[in-house]
């Protein structure tokens, strides 16, 4: 069976098993091209020569030495005395330290032909050795050769077959996308093998040698039964649409702990026909549809005609919990309702006919153009599938995208991929894939205007003072697709909001905001006093900024300043009647504007 091998290398320190006297011959002759060293200069060469054993020294000026004798010049005469015999003190010894060099020698033997280089390794990576020789330095792929010497790095074998569960097939195609670009950039060959049933079999190869890197089985349907998705020893990653709780993780018990990494959002969405009127629909409504109790649109002002909903078949029984999250109204699956084999199948009767309206996943909607209700919820609150509103969790039927890997003896190739899906370049494919990236995205606060008006009409806490303060601070500020939120009862971030500090660091890190003012601004619900409310939301907007200033040194943060806001129960993202909604509220925001601009 064909295996990749990949390298996990250490370089040792030289060997001091090696005796004195051949190393420093080896190094002698390497550096000079000579048995023999010319004269010792007279000045400054007084030295000791003492006998091994301890039984006889001898002290004068050291004439010369190479790697069988000293000759030294003392009271007694010119003496010749065997090197390997005494030990050598004194400003004139030879310096019998290894040459760096020579302890780095290695010996790269071409797998295809047997063709040899020989020379001194500089450099190793999981790809690449590069290694310099009298010709000059050359990088070489670690695939296409054998490596004999002391430095050479510890070979790791891996099997190149392994599989990755996935939530369903839209995920598992962006993640196609997303490996066909990883492959791309490594200068790897892609091949979509074959696909069958819930399984879908992709290739990756070697551009030069053709060397198989990975096979892998892509497996639908990863929402089945969770805990036993590891259960497989061929499985290497679990791509779900929502974040696994803590209790969840106890499944994986056996594999340590789990690394979570945001690749991006998906959710379903309500789509109706692009000559319907309707816009947005309140979660009542939804509710009344969906249990069939709603049937014209004409107490909705789209004219006197029946109401029908369609839905892709594995949407009936999947997402009928996530559903939940619209009100607690629904709590029983649709009597009434036409069932497609696809979401493409729906998408076609909604473009059809005026009445029809679906439930689509929020890709395929994007991908079709299909016009894509907003969703009011019941303090009046609208929430749009946009992907501003996806990305910072305002919509609520958004679901995050997460791959679970193994902490501790993954494949390489997946923990090499995971860490490129997080770049600009992969993030670009989720967004062409039709998914909402983790690009940051801006927002003015003049095009929050439902938002604020929402604030300033129905709000019972409202406050004049606190909301004008709000006003003046973020007018000339843009808010950025990242928000903080923390586990419930608790001052820890969740774990998207702990890859958002990595990320936001990194942003700092690249000079992306260099002139301009970060605010870090804190919201809370609305239970209890509202001056109390504000106290809390500053700090966790001070623990947001702790987190992120500890990241660089007090020169770096002159340059982009940390400023932390709280503005309590303004501007609530949710309605605060709810545990998620107050949840939802209950959270830190990134605004950023010019530093003149205070």
């Amino acid at each position: 069976m064909l295996v990749h091998r990949w390298f996990e290398a250490r370089m040792p320190a030289a060997s001091n098993s090696l005796k004195v006297g051949v190393l420093a011959a080896a190094s002698f002759a390497l550096t000079m091209g000579s048995s023999t060293l010319p004269s010792i200069a007279q000045s400054d060469n007084k030295v000791t020569l003492e006998a091994i054993d301890g039984s006889t020294r001898i002290r004068g000026e050291l004439i010369e030495y190479n790697e069988d004798v000293y000759i030294i010049k003392s009271n007694l005469g010119t003496l010749t005395v065997a090197f390997d015999s005494v030990e050598c003190t004194g400003a004139a010894c030879p310096d019998l330290s290894p040459d760096p060099a020579l302890t780095r020698q290695v010996i790269l033997t071409a797998v295809s032909d047997g063709t040899v280089i020989m020379g001194e390794l500089v450099d190793y990576s999981s790809d690449h050795y590069t290694i310099r020789t009298a010709l000059g330095e050359f990088r070489i792929s670690n695939r296409l050769v054998d490596c004999v010497g002391d430095v050479c790095p510890e070979i790791e074998v891996y099997d190149p077959n392994f599989s990755i569960r996935i939530a369903d097939r839209s995920t598992s195609n962006m993640m196609q996308t997303l490996l066909r670009g990883f492959a791309r950039s490594q200068q790897q060959l892609y091949q979509a093998a074959s696909s069958e049933g819930r399984t879908d079999v992709v290739r990756i190869n070697d551009q030069e040698s053709g060397e198989l890197i990975a096979n892998i089985n892509f497996v639908h349907g990863a929402d089945d039964g969770p805990g036993g998705a590891f259960e497989d020893s061929k499985t290497e990653a679990l791509i779900l649409n929502r974040e696994l709780s803590a209790d969840a993780q106890q499944d994986f018990s056996s594999f340590g702990s789990l690394n979570a990494t945001l690749l991006g959002q998906s959710g379903l969405v309500f789509i109706a026909n692009d000559d319907n009127p309707v816009r947005d629909l309140s979660v009542e409504e939804l509710a009344a549809i969906w249990s069939g109790d709603l049937r014209s649109w004409r107490s909705l002002g789209a004219g006197d005609f029946p109401i029908t909903l369609h839905l892709a078949e594995d949407r009936v029984i999947r997402d009928a919990d996530s559903l939940v999250k619209l009100a607690n109204f629904i709590d029983n699956q649709p009597d009434e309702i036409v069932v497609h084999a696809t979401d493409e199948d729906v998408i076609a009767a909604v473009q059809s006919e005026r009445h029809v309206i679906g439930l689509v996943e929020r890709v395929s909607a994007v991908n079709s153009k299909s016009k894509m209700l907003s969703i009011r919820n019941v303090c009046g609150l609208v929430s749009s599938p946009s992907n501003f509103d996806v990305k910072v969790g305002r919509y609520p039927l958004a679901s995050p995208i997460y791959a679970y890997t193994k902490s501790k003896g993954g494949h390489p190739f997946i923990e090499a991929f995971i860490e490129w899906a997080q770049t600009d370049e992969a993030q670009q494919l989720v967004a062409q894939a039709g998914f909402a990236s983790r690009t940051l995205q801006r927002m003015k606060i003049q095009d929050m205007g439902a938002a604020v008006i929402h604030t300033a009409a129905v709000e019972p806490d409202f406050d004049g003072a606190e909301f004008a303060s709000m006003m003046r601070e973020l007018r000339y500020a843009d808010r950025l697709s990242i928000t903080f939120r923390f586990l419930q009862g608790s001052s820890r971030l969740d774990a998207e909001s702990v890859a958002n500090v990595q990320e936001l660091a990194k942003r700092l890190r690249n000079r992306e905001f260099e002139g301009q003012e970060v605010l870090v601004v804190g919201f809370a619900d609305s239970v209890g006093p509202a001056p109390r409310n504000t106290i809390l939301a500053a700090q966790r907007a001070d623990t947001v900024r702790e987190l992120l200033a500890a990241q660089f040194s007090p020169e770096t943060l002159l340059q982009v300043p940390l400023t932390s806001l709280s503005f309590g129960e303004q501007m609530p993202v949710d309605c605060n009647n709810t545990d998620d909604g107050r949840a939802n509220n209950r959270r830190v925001e990134i605004w950023v504007r010019l530093q003149s601009e205070s």
